[in-house]
């Protein structure tokens, strides 16, 4: 992951809610001077909570992981699918149908017609 994909994670779905206990990665434990788009991997991460209510689940942490403890790869690959897939609504011309869903689906999407 990028250095920006992990902020954006971290104040999307953590924020001062939950944080890191302990952790490696590939670039040693600390990430602050990597630049936005700098790539590394996160061997090893555990979280822990320090929010001020009980914690409860949300779209990337569910209720089991809460009671077994929260799954960091899990939960980045999660938000990372929902955040690179858009629903879209459009008109289009009779005409022209046959021409968008062949575009749709050779950029792998799918129609519901």
């Amino acid at each position: 992951m990028t250095k920006a994909d992990f902020e954006a994670f971290w104040e999307e779905v953590l924020t001062d809610d939950w944080a890191i206990d302990d952790w490696s990665t590939d670039r040693g434990d600390a990430i602050d001077d990597l630049a936005p788009g700098d790539v590394f991997t996160i061997k090893t991460i555990s979280l822990f909570w320090q929010g001020n209510t009980v914690p409860e689940p949300t779209p990337w942490i569910s209720a089991r992981q809460l009671d077994n403890g929260p799954d960091f790869i899990q939960m980045f690959r999660a938000w990372a699918k929902a955040r690179s897939q858009v629903t879209m609504s459009f008109t289009v011309p009779a005409d022209r149908i046959g021409e968008i869903a062949a575009a749709v689906t050779a950029l792998g999407g799918k129609q519901v017609l």
